[in-house]
């Protein structure tokens, strides 16, 4: 015959038999959600990442208007020092300046901004910082294997993907030029989101870092 503890004791096994499931059933629904919420953020990233558009600095010269205003993926090759940061493509010698959503590049000390420059939108996004931010940072930041301050200790080659301003009626006259970047002097610049693939040559002066200049000389670009 039961006593009454064990009577007592049974329904209260019950209860805690129950709750543990209760609580199980918490964690596995909190489990799921996460999952869900996790998956939603790759497919976010993924969906912007397949809503830029694949070009080249060359294109964007040739068909400004295709790309102005939109999220460009671009490969190539960084150019900067204490007072400028671009990107160029040496296959036609052009070069577009380089910002982010916060302003300048770690490695620009300062520039001169045109009275003419243009008024853009804020960027609706900020800079990704991950690994490959940090190691593209780390060596456009790196200078001092070479005397002449224009000169970067690395040649960096990397994807950049993010919003393209152009300044559609650009000139480049004797009172200076209406563009973006240093003086005015680039037609268009890239809003920097995210950077990608960056590999690097220890071969630092095969391009000047000037990318101010809408178009690099032969003797420039080709230099090594």
């Amino acid at each position: 015959m039961m006593s009454a503890n064990g009577m007592l004791q049974q329904p209260l096994r019950s209860l805690r038999s129950q709750d543990d499931n209760a609580a199980v059933g918490v964690y596995r629904k909190r489990g799921i959600l996460a999952i869900l919420l996790l998956g939603c953020v790759h497919l976010a990233l993924a969906q912007i990442k397949d809503a830029a558009l694949n070009a080249s600095i060359c294109q964007l010269f040739e068909n400004p208007s295709k790309y102005e205003g939109k999220l460009v993926r671009i490969r190539a090759v960084f150019v900067g020092s204490f007072e400028s940061s671009g990107i160029v493509d040496p296959k036609c010698h052009k070069s577009i300046w380089l910002t982010t959503p916060s302003g300048l590049l770690r490695s620009v000390g300062a520039i001169l901004i045109s009275q003419r420059s243009p008024s853009v939108p804020r960027a609706d996004f900020e800079l990704v910082k991950d690994k490959d931010d940090e190691k593209f940072d780390r060596l456009t930041s790196s200078f001092g294997k070479s005397n002449w301050p224009y000169c970067a200790d690395y040649k960096v080659t990397a994807t950049f993907t993010g919003r393209l301003d152009h300044r559609l009626d650009f000139v480049k006259d004797e009172k200076g030029a209406n563009g973006f970047g240093h003086m005015g002097l680039s037609e268009f610049q890239i809003v920097l989101r995210s950077v990608s693939d960056v590999q690097s040559e220890d071969d630092p002066c095969e391009f000047l870092p000037h990318p101010t200049l809408t178009e690099l000389p032969d003797h420039i670009s080709d230099a090594r």
